[in-house]
C-alpha cells in the first residue's frame, strides 16, 4: 500500500481531473503510476534497440513494404 500526501493545490488538480475522467483519486493515481512505468520500460527498451542496431536504420517506407501495407 502506498500512501500520499498532496498540497492543496495538487489535491484540488487531482480531483478536478479525476471527475473529468470519471475515476476516484485512487484509481486514477493507480493508473498513472502504472502508465509512467510502462512508458519508462518501453523507453529502456528502445534505448536497447538502438544500441543493438549499430546505427542501421529501416525506412517506415520499407517497413510498410515488407508489412504488405
Amino acid at each position: 500500500m502506498v500512501f500520499f500526501v498532496l498540497l492543496p493545490s495538487y489535491s484540488f488538480l487531482l480531483h478536478k481531473q479525476t471527475e473529468l475522467d470519471g475515476q476516484n483519486p485512487t484509481q486514477f493515481m493507480r493508473n498513472a503510476i502504472f502508465e509512467k512505468l510502462e512508458d519508462s520500460l518501453d523507453y529502456q527498451d528502445a534505448i536497447e534497440n538502438i544500441k543493438l542496431s549499430n546505427g542501421e536504420t529501416i525506412s517506415r517506407e520499407d517497413i510498410k513494404k515488407d508489412l504488405g501495407i
